[in-house]
């Protein structure tokens, strides 16, 4: 609103001025220091209105920016030398309350925009704290390789061997070896020693963090989708962080889509066909 008068404020000042408009009425007028003052605000909260609309995002991935957009913001809110005492006020205050907010969730976060290969780099951490967060990824990662090999040895069940199949091998190995023993010795071959887990994690993360950025316009779950096969631990790691909605936007928005389709004369719909149609109508373009 204060942007939009600061546009228009010629036209508006000249419509005040008007004799028309002012004749048998008191009008009051803004001074040069109100106008100056909302030239401050609109500086100060435009950073602000641009990471929330951007916060609502629905086609990419939102939570892996809250930890670089929040600490973006605050050094936006960090007091300037020509700064007015009003805005030295409003960015004192705001950045009280920004400082303490997702404490509770940090490490997610980071770790939510180490996956992202647009913000991997974490510049805006310090170098301890950033190897910490690719520490803790490792760790998660290779913690999910376990996950997964007792899942496939609980799937796994061994075949049902029956007295024939236990006699005939031994015979036959028996026969060969009798036939070729001496002029076929089979030589100990020398097995490469398996990866442990956390080898291969950390080997994963380390070219995971090699790689180059990706630019900002860029979109993660299409880079993600591209070096699925390359990076398969981390890409399962990233499919479960950057899935999580940074803002309850998108749900509020179901909810709006959901009223204008149940409406008096589609009272009668069944739940499955609602959905059907709430899906439908986020999803078909």
């Amino acid at each position: 609103m204060l942007k939009r008068f600061l546009e228009q404020q010629t036209a508006i000042l000249a419509t005040l001025m008007s004799k028309n408009l002012r004749r048998g009425t008191e009008v009051h007028t803004l001074s040069e220091t109100d106008i100056s003052n909302a030239e401050d605000i609109v500086k100060v909260m435009t950073p602000i209105k641009i990471a929330s609309t951007m916060m609502c995002e629905e086609e990419q991935p939102t939570v892996s920016v809250i930890a670089p957009l929040q600490a973006k913001l605050l050094k936006h809110l960090e007091p300037c030398e020509d700064d007015t005492g009003m805005t030295r006020e409003m960015k004192s205050v705001m950045a009280a309350d920004f400082s303490y907010r997702y404490t509770n969730c940090r490490d997610v976060l980071l770790k939510a925009s180490a996956l992202d290969p647009r913000f991997k780099g974490l510049p805006f951490l310090e170098n301890e704290e950033k190897e910490l967060i690719f520490i803790k990824l490792t760790v998660e990662a290779s913690n999910s390789i376990h996950v997964e090999q007792q899942e496939d040895s609980v799937e796994e069940k061994p075949p049902d061997s029956t007295e024939e199949d236990e006699i005939h091998p031994a015979k036959k190995l028996k026969a060969m070896d009798l036939l070729f023993g001496n002029s076929f010795q089979q030589m100990p071959e020398t097995c490469p020693l398996s990866r442990s887990a956390s080898e291969v994690s950390r080997e994963e993360v380390l070219k995971y963090r090699s790689m180059a950025p990706l630019p900002l316009t860029e979109s993660p779950l299409d880079w993600w989708k591209s070096h699925e096969t390359e990076l398969p631990i981390l890409a399962n790691l990233a499919r479960s962080y950057l899935c999580i909605p940074a803002t309850s936007v998108a749900s509020e928005r179901v909810f709006s889509t959901a009223g204008d389709i149940v409406s008096s004369q589609r009272s009668s719909l069944r739940p499955d066909c609602v959905n059907q149609l709430i899906f439908l109508k986020k999803n078909l373009k």
